[in-house]
């Protein structure tokens, strides 16, 4: 299903586990992984900074820039933020040169997940509800969807490998 020389992008909101999984999926492939987050924090400074400085606006013109570099045939994986695969045109990119996987969880479980790291998160605030039910057809759209709902990473990583290379 992932077609010669594509990559796995995995999308999701806020602590799905991409980057957890994108780790695992790296070291079980013997492929790269390139997190988008740490990526443009590398480049642009904490995310949080980026966001209440220069606006969200800015921070995803800044992410939709690093998709359309990353989408270069190099087979990868890429643990995309949050709201990547909510622009069109980003989620385009990766459609076409990664197989996409949503990491889907309920937004409890997220919410457990980050523990008190939520309040690192600009992005979740009062809206996070609804932010959350917007992004879900956008995320439903992705290739595969796979629920991490009381699963580990290693038993997520796994599900993912069955159907990407069965």
């Amino acid at each position: 299903m992932a077609g010669e020389g594509r990559g796995i992008a995995l999308v999701g909101f806020m602590g799905a586990g991409k980057s957890t999984v994108g780790r695992r999926l790296a070291e079980l492939l013997g492929w790269p992984l390139v997190d988008l987050d740490e990526a443009l924090e590398a480049l642009y400074g904490p995310i949080e900074a980026q966001i209440l400085h220069s606006g969200e606006d800015a921070f995803r013109r800044r992410e939709a820039s690093l998709i359309v570099a990353l989408c270069d045939g190099v087979q990868r994986i890429l643990s995309t933020g949050g709201g990547a695969f909510v622009d069109r045109g980003s989620r385009g990119h990766l459609e076409r040169w990664y197989t996409t996987v949503h990491l889907a969880a309920s937004l409890q479980t997220l919410e457990r997940r980050l523990g008190a790291g939520v309040r690192r998160r600009p992005l979740w605030d009062a809206q996070v509800a609804q932010r959350y039910h917007e992004r879900q057809p956008l995320y439903a759209s992705a290739r595969l969807q796979v629920s991490t709902e009381g699963r580990t990473p290693e038993q997520i990583a796994g599900l993912i490998l069955q159907q990407v290379h069965p």
